[in-house]
């Protein structure tokens, strides 16, 4: 995989081609945005570092770290409520609204949370 920097503009998004091996694409315009040229498809990536210590020496070394952006995420009810302090009825309400709009997709299992994703045109 081999790694560039480019600015992150529609028409130039969607020249980028797959050319035998996975590319990935930093941007230069948003801060911690990445894109991954596959086979297959696109792929949209979060990336950030954090500083780690090496035990020998003691010196602070960067790590970069990356988080795909593009998977499905589990809304959970106690997060809702905990956190954002929404009732369920008011999740699926919203879900509902999402899913006409047409700005999600949503998988659903009998006796697990829902489970959702931006979709990203």
């Amino acid at each position: 995989m081999t790694k560039s920097t480019i600015k992150f503009i529609k028409d130039q998004l969607e020249r980028l081609k797959f050319s035998g091996k996975g590319k990935l694409y930093y941007a230069e315009n948003f801060e911690g945005l990445a894109l991954y040229v596959g086979k297959k498809k696109k792929t949209y990536y979060a990336h950030w570092s954090r500083p780690i210590i090496d035990k020998i020496t003691g010196k602070v070394k960067m790590e970069g770290m990356r988080k795909r952006l593009d998977g499905f995420y589990t809304i959970s009810n106690s997060m809702l409520t905990d956190i954002y302090k929404v009732s369920r009825q008011r999740k699926y309400y919203a879900l509902k609204k999402l899913l006409e709009a047409k700005l999600i997709m949503v998988h659903k299992r009998k006796g697990k949370n829902i489970q959702c994703r931006l979709v990203l045109k």
